[in-house]
């Protein structure tokens, strides 16, 4: 990634500037990683918030010819038209999912970034639907899965034809490279994840609404069968959850007093002891 990396004929060859896109709530992270393991690579980071008077001097192509790496966050990509014009030697994505949706702006302008490598790292490669992982491959390998019609049509096929799940992960895992927490060989002193389970108990509003969704939805199963009765235990299921978090979500409102959910109260009882 490094502009001197690539050596021909035993002389350095200097390539073009890789580009870094992340979420904004990841600067000062990479930031202190590189200086931590990298602190030679020439970075510049192409966020206001990284500059003194909160303002990013776009640099000449001289001087961006010289560097490393280039940071900036998903938001600016489509705001500074400098970082579209510039081709890279690479382009990687932090938090990758970013771009599951495929038709928003934030998602072109990615797209749009010429470059000669192109990588996209994530956790949840599919957070909701499997046209998250379409859109993921259209920046990676453009044409690999088709077009989003074509992939379309091939996901509503698997309910019929699940074999077709083989068939995908045949395609894709070539250009995939998974890593665990729990593979010593990548991280040797990464301890070994603890789980502990704390109870909270319901607030007095949580309670009262609880037992008020327990009491229709008794009463509604008792009059639907087949499907819809499947339908009603699904959706009902969903508001416990919102209720036991807190009764504003189950509500859609925004004021989320903590003193009315179990949760909220029972996790500043475990901050304190931090």
């Amino acid at each position: 990634m490094a502009a001197n990396a690539i050596c021909q004929n035993g002389q350095p060859h200097p390539v073009a500037p890789s580009l870094l896109v992340i979420p904004a709530s990841l600067l000062s992270n990479w930031d202190q990683e590189i200086t931590r393991f990298w602190p030679q690579m020439k970075v510049f980071i192409a966020h206001p918030a990284m500059h003194k008077g909160h303002r990013v001097v776009v640099p000449s192509k001289d001087a961006l010819s010289k560097l490393d790496l280039v940071i900036t966050t998903y938001a600016l990509v489509q705001r500074y038209e400098w970082l579209q014009q510039q081709h890279w030697h690479y382009v990687i994505l932090d938090e990758a999912q970013a771009i599951k949706n495929p038709r928003t702006k934030q998602t072109l302008a990615v797209k749009n970034i010429s470059a000669t490598n192109r990588i996209a790292m994530t956790g949840t490669p599919v957070e909701n639907r499997l046209s998250d992982l379409w859109s993921l491959f259209d920046f990676i390998n453009p044409g690999l899965l088709g077009t989003t019609k074509e992939f379309t049509t091939f996901t509503k096929g698997l309910t019929d034809h699940p074999d077709g799940y083989r068939r995908l992960r045949r395609m894709i895992s070539p250009f995939i490279l998974r890593r665990l927490k729990s593979d010593k060989s990548i991280i040797s002193d990464l301890p070994d994840k603890v789980e502990m389970k704390s109870w909270s108990t319901l607030s007095k509003k949580q309670a009262v609404i609880y037992q008020q969704l327990v009491d229709g939805i008794t009463e509604q199963l008792e009059n639907s069968e087949g499907i819809q009765r499947k339908g009603m235990i699904l959706a009902a299921l969903t508001k416990f959850k919102q209720i036991c978090n807190h009764p504003d979500q189950y509500a859609g409102m925004d004021s989320y007093i903590e003193k009315e959910s179990g949760k909220f109260v029972r996790l500043r009882e475990i901050c304190t002891t931090i």
